[in-house]
């Protein structure tokens, strides 16, 4: 959860270049990693102070924090592969991590 300032950045960033977020939150191998896209835990009622309610980032800009999760079975975690597939989802979420450093 960033801090307020930070936060004010980040949603600044995503409001400015939208379709850029977009592309990363549907990006197909995004979406296979994470299929439940952003975590909503601590999500805004309404868009934050300074952004309308129509604006078409605002399910993205009621966000206070930006994190993916991916559930893991007990059979994934001892598979021979887990490594290999924990840096596959790890690189999945380098474009939506590469944009919120920005």
């Amino acid at each position: 959860m960033p801090q307020p300032n930070t936060l004010a950045k980040i949603r600044q960033e995503i409001d400015y270049n939208l379709k850029d977020w977009q592309k990363i939150m549907n990006a197909k191998s995004f979406r296979q990693s994470f299929e439940n896209g952003m975590s909503q835990e601590d999500r805004l009622s309404r868009p934050p102070k300074g952004y309308d309610k129509e604006n078409p980032a605002a399910e993205y800009l009621q966000l206070k924090s930006f994190v993916v999760i991916r559930a893991l079975s007990d059979a994934d975690i001892v598979s021979k592969d887990f490594v290999k597939n924990a840096a596959k989802h790890f690189g999945n979420a380098k474009p939506m991590m590469s944009f919120l450093k920005t």
